[in-house]
C-alpha cells in the first residue's frame, strides 16, 4: 500500500501540471454538459415561446382593432335605427293607447295609468302603470313591451301579493321620443356669387316682370272684364 501511494505521489510530482490540466478540462466538460448546454437549450426554447407569444399578441391586437370597428359600426347602425323610429313629438295619448293594448294582450287588469311630465334634456316622459294579475301575465307584459311600436324602458317594478296567485304591480315606464337631427347639406351654406351672365339675365327678368311705363304720347286702351254678379242666384 505504501508502495502504491509512493508511486502515485511520484507520478503526481512528475506530471502535476498535466494532471491539474486534465482535471480542469474534465470539470469544464462536466459543467458545460450539465449546466451551460441545458441553460442554452432552455434559453432558445423560451425565446421561441416568447416570439410565438408576441406574434399571437400582435394578431390578437389586430383582431381587437377589427372587432372595435365592427362594434362601432354596429352601434352606429343600431343608434341610427333607434333614432329613425323615435317619433318627433311625445304623443302621450298614443302611448297610453299602446300600453292599454299591451296590458289587455297580456291578460292583466289595468287599474291606473299615471302620467309624469317629460324632461326636455332626456326627451322622455314616464307612464306609471298599475296592473293586477298573475305573475305569468306580468312576465308576458314585460316581454310585450320589447316589441311595442313605441320605445319603452322599464324603470322599476314593484310587486305586491294580494290573494292566491293574484299580484298587484306598479311599473313606471319611460317613453322616449325625439326627432333625428338633419344632416347639413350644401343648401345650408352660403349661396354662391352670381356670374356676370347670371346677373344680366336676372336684370332682364326683372325688367320683364316690372310694370310697363308709358314713355310715348300714346294712350293705353283698357278693357273691362266682367266679374260676374255678387249673388249668382239672383
Amino acid at each position: 500500500m505504501d508502495e502504491i501511494t509512493a508511486k502515485i505521489k511520484l507520478y503526481f510530482g512528475k506530471n502535476r501540471q498535466t494532471v491539474i490540466t486534465s482535471l480542469v478540462t474534465l470539470s469544464s466538460f462536466v459543467i458545460l454538459g450539465l449546466v451551460i448546454i441545458p441553460q442554452l437549450l432552455s434559453y432558445f426554447t423560451v425565446q421561441d415561446e416568447i416570439l410565438q407569444i408576441n406574434k399571437k399578441t400582435e394578431e390578437l391586437g389586430v383582431k381587437a382593432v377589427e372587432l372595435e370597428k365592427v362594434d362601432l359600426i354596429s352601434s352606429q347602425n343600431s343608434l341610427g335605427v333607434v333614432s329613425s323610429i323615435l317619433p318627433a313629438e311625445p304623443d302621450v295619448p298614443f302611448s297610453i293607447t299602446v300600453l292599454q293594448g299591451l296590458v289587455i294582450k297580456s291578460g292583466l287588469l289595468l287599474d291606473e295609468i299615471a302620467y309624469l311630465p317629460s324632461v326636455a334634456e332626456k326627451k322622455s316622459f314616464i307612464l306609471s302603470v298599475k296592473v293586477s294579475g298573475s305573475l305569468q301575465n306580468i312576465r308576458s307584459f314585460i316581454l310585450e313591451l320589447k316589441n311595442a311600436s313605441r320605445v319603452f324602458q322599464i324603470e322599476t317594478i314593484s310587486l305586491k301579493s294580494v290573494a292566491g296567485q293574484k299580484i298587484e304591480a306598479e311599473i313606471p315606464v319611460s317613453v322616449h321620443y325625439g326627432a333625428v337631427s338633419a344632416k347639413k347639406t350644401v343648401s345650408d351654406g352660403m349661396a354662391p356669387d352670381l356670374t356676370d351672365e347670371e346677373k344680366a339675365l336676372l336684370q332682364r327678368l326683372q325688367s320683364l316682370a316690372s310694370p310697363v311705363s308709358i314713355t310715348s304720347g300714346q294712350s293705353v286702351k283698357t278693357v273691362d272684364i266682367p266679374t260676374g254678379k255678387s249673388d249668382p242666384f239672383e
